[in-house]
């Protein structure tokens, strides 16, 4: 299955690479309104760059779309690529909003094409484990989660790309809405249905149109309470932190890796976290996504990741933003 890039920013190389590896699938090209970035990146990856959208869309060997550009472009093109009888991948987010997100939903279910949202962190080996030990009610109830997300990102970085990241008219939000998402998405995964999102907002260190600091309060069916405190203001990045709290077993990840566990006695406690600094652990990554993607067009796996999921995740996040600061 030929697959072509829209998109050529930074994040649109970490795909290109993805897809390489990806078994099924031949990167075929790279669309970009920006003519000279679509043949700047089809060179570096040797592939054809293609000068109009309608030749991606009339191409009856394309089979999949990846949709790699700024934010609020998610849908318009995730949308026409359906309309089409294309496969998508959509970049998180898949759009900012919420309107459009659940329309790509409701058309990609009449036109018969899947949609997948990336959100590889729940490939990874610590977060697998931790999803099955709460499936196995190994933590008992689930009572509580915690995520700190704490990053060094100079204004620099937001000016970058034409400054669009700063920019709430096209990036939707800030840390919130570039970086915390992910963890919405495998609270959600762990905990189950959101029931209520509350937040707050600020603008600390940068010049932005969107904030660097974040915090959410987000209340599950199942009565859980989670919390996710994101800044993009510190000096230094520290390890994303999550932190899962049951009646019967705790645990912590950092960077995708359980560090701490919670279980059992004391000393059963100490040695399976010095055992989890020892054991590898595989980290989530873009290209195990796509790879699950594939087979479940072949159907050989079933899709983990639609695009239900980032739907449910731009809709707590949009109820974060429709609150004052």
């Amino acid at each position: 299955m030929d697959v072509v890039l829209i998109g050529t920013g930074h994040i649109a190389d970490e795909h290109a690479r993805a897809i390489k590896k990806v078994k099924g699938v031949r990167l075929a090209g790279v669309f970009s309104k920006d003519y000279g970035r679509a043949e700047g990146f089809s060179k570096r990856h040797r592939i054809r760059f293609y000068n109009t959208l309608d030749e991606v869309l009339n191409n009856s060997e394309i089979k999949i779309i990846d949709i790699v550009n700024q934010n609020y472009l998610h849908g318009d093109f995730a949308l026409q690529g359906i309309k089409a009888g294309k496969h998508v991948i959509i970049e998180k987010p898949i759009d900012i909003d919420v309107a459009k997100a659940r329309k790509i939903v409701e058309e990609s279910k009449k036109m018969n094409v899947a949609v997948t949202v990336i959100s590889q962190y729940r490939f990874g080996g610590g977060f697998r484990k931790t999803k099955k030990m709460a499936e196995n009610g190994e933590f008992g109830k689930l009572v509580m989660g915690v995520v700190v997300l704490g990053k060094h990102r100079s204004q620099e970085d937001y000016e970058s790309g034409g400054g669009w990241k700063k920019d709430k008219r096209t990036a939707g939000g800030g840390v919130l809405m570039l970086n915390a998402v992910h963890y919405i998405n495998i609270l959600r995964w762990i905990f189950g249905e959101v029931k209520e999102v509350k937040g707050e907002i600020s603008l600390l260190t940068h010049n932005l149109d969107v904030e660097d600091t974040g915090g959410i309060l987000i209340k599950f069916s199942n009565g859980a309470i989670a919390t996710i405190a994101a800044t993009t203001s510190l000096k230094f990045n520290i390890p994303d932190r999550v932190e899962i709290y049951g009646s019967k077993c705790s645990v912590v990840i950092e960077n995708g890796r359980i560090t701490r566990w919670f279980k059992g006695n004391r000393l059963y406690s100490a040695l399976a976290s010095k055992l989890s600094w020892i054991k590898p652990t595989k980290k989530g990554c873009i290209k195990e996504q796509i790879t699950n993607f594939v087979k479940s067009l072949e159907g050989k796996e079933r899709l983990e990741v639609g695009g239900e999921e980032g739907l449910k995740d731009l809709d707590a996040l949009n109820k974060v933003y429709k609150q004052p600061i």
